[in-house]
């Protein structure tokens, strides 16, 4: 202790105020006065029921904007009194807290502010990993927010170098936010016996992406399950926090967080390769949806084959919302005839019909009534008879491809389709979810009333989903 390298503040200086938070262990953390030569500083302790000096060594190294701010340690007098560590005091207290306090309201709160504490919290990981340590408890109450909204991390409790195997009885982190490899073997966790297992950065990783979910979403993970039942979801059913889709940015951070938590730790990115996704991201770089490798279908969506991709590249200015309107006026001119070779979606001309590969055989869809009939020339009968608002085939086909699985259900129940619909449609197309979304689609536009203008319905069940993001580009097409 003596040859430690951190300063040792005098008990007599530090006046403990009251609690703000307690975790683990007992540990409790109270708002202070640190009284110096001239003035007088609040801080944060933490009054320690087990203090390990490796915790305030890794802090007394680390220097940086997101970390929070280490000033020593108080050594206690006597047998009673506990070991303290003197730190910066975060005026608005833990990430957690401030989510907790603002969730009523959180799609409002997050809008001007989610986008930098990701950036600050995964600075502070990227700082932490290039000094050689792995922080071992990323979450949102470990994350602390100062007055001026700024994100820094603490707690290095349970902090080790980059690579290390956990023994049998060691601290792992908490549960909700745990990379599959760190549970090691909870099935009788009464025992606290568990196998060791090796982790590295890339567990802090899985725990940020749990994170950036909490600031996306407003919620707690798994509030409702026990350390194993979030065991048997996480590690035996692979399962993953469902990812929220109310806001624009809802497929870029889905495509980033399925890499976050890819449960071989081996196939997620770095921190510096997360930060630089975020100021994609921020800077409105469009990323192209279910390219990346190892993306479970779960997330983001199923991948096109080839001749798919080039029939549907076409509706790539649906999403566009830069296009010279005397261009898109042109595409649509000429979107006017049909291809038998596409299945009866129009093609663009006659000469990029005839370089495009077939497409396969577009779904056979179960439509109850059919209150509008193909004409002679294969496509969409009220296409020529009532072309404003209306949604033919290719239209359909493309929007199929921005829907995003976990919004089928409800978007499909909110089109006025029966649930056993639903089921019958996804027994129809096993495995193959941009024509489950094709065939409820068309269900929906054959069934409508034929004055109705069918792009403004479809926008309306758009929003009501939560996918206005998708419904103000429709808006524009």
């Amino acid at each position: 202790m003596e040859g430690a390298s951190y300063v040792n503040i005098d008990r007599k200086d530090i006046s403990v105020g009251p609690v703000i938070s307690s975790g683990a262990c007992r540990n409790k953390v109270c708002r202070a006065t640190w009284t110096l030569a001239s003035s007088e500083k609040t801080v944060a302790v933490k009054v320690c029921n087990n203090f390990h000096e490796d915790e305030v060594l890794i802090l007394a190294k680390l220097k940086h904007a997101n970390v929070i701010e280490f000033f020593g340690v108080v050594k206690p007098a006597s047998a009673i009194d506990s070991y303290m560590i003197v730190t910066e005091y975060a005026e608005q207290g833990s990430l957690y807290d401030v989510i907790r306090q603002h969730r009523d309201n959180w799609p409002e709160y997050r809008q001007n502010r989610w986008m930098r504490w990701a950036q600050d919290g995964a600075k502070a990981l990227e700082y932490i990993h290039q000094k050689g340590y792995q922080h071992g408890d990323v979450k949102s109450p470990n994350y602390l927010v100062t007055h001026d909204d700024t994100l820094k991390i603490c707690d290095f409790g349970i902090s080790r170098k980059w690579d290390f195997t956990i023994s049998t009885v060691t601290n792992r982190g908490s549960y909700p936010w745990m990379a599959p490899e760190v549970f090691g073997n909870v099935a009788d966790d009464s025992k606290s016996e568990r196998k060791p297992c090796k982790v590295t950065t890339k567990s802090d990783v899985f725990s940020y992406g749990v994170v950036i979910w909490e600031m996306i979403s407003g919620k707690a993970p798994y509030p409702d399950k026990v350390g194993f039942h979030i065991y048997k979801a996480v590690v035996e059913r692979n399962e993953r926090l469902q990812i929220p889709c109310d806001f624009p940015e809802h497929q870029q951070i889905s495509d980033l967080l399925s890499k976050c938590w890819q449960a071989n730790y081996k196939e997620r990115p770095s921190m510096q390769k997360i930060l630089r996704d975020l100021a994609d991201i921020e800077n409105g770089q469009r990323k192209t949806v279910g390219t990346s490798d190892n993306v479970p279908d779960a997330v983001a969506g199923p991948q096109t084959t080839p001749g798919v991709q080039q029939q549907t590249d076409a509706m790539q200015h649906f999403m566009s919302q830069e296009e010279p309107k005397e261009k898109r006026q042109k595409r649509m001119e000429e979107t006017e005839g049909t291809n038998a070779a596409t299945g009866g979606i129009p093609t663009t001309t006659a000469a990029a019909a005839a370089q495009l590969q077939p497409l396969p055989q577009l779904p056979q869809t179960r439509m109850p009534t059919h209150r509008t009939q193909p004409n002679d020339s294969g496509g969409d009968k009220n296409s020529n008879e009532n072309p404003t608002g209306t949604l033919d085939d290719r239209s359909l086909y493309g929007i199929s491809r921005y829907i995003a699985p976990r919004d089928l259900l409800p978007l499909s129940l909110q089109l006025g389709l029966s649930s056993a619909e639903f089921s019958q449609v996804e027994a129809d197309h096993p495995q193959d979810f941009v024509r489950q979304t094709f065939s409820i689609l068309v269900m929906w536009r054959n069934n409508l009333p034929h004055d109705v203008n069918q792009k403004e319905a479809f926008c309306v069940a758009l929003e009501k989903v939560g996918r206005k993001d998708l419904a103000m580009q429709l808006a524009e097409f």
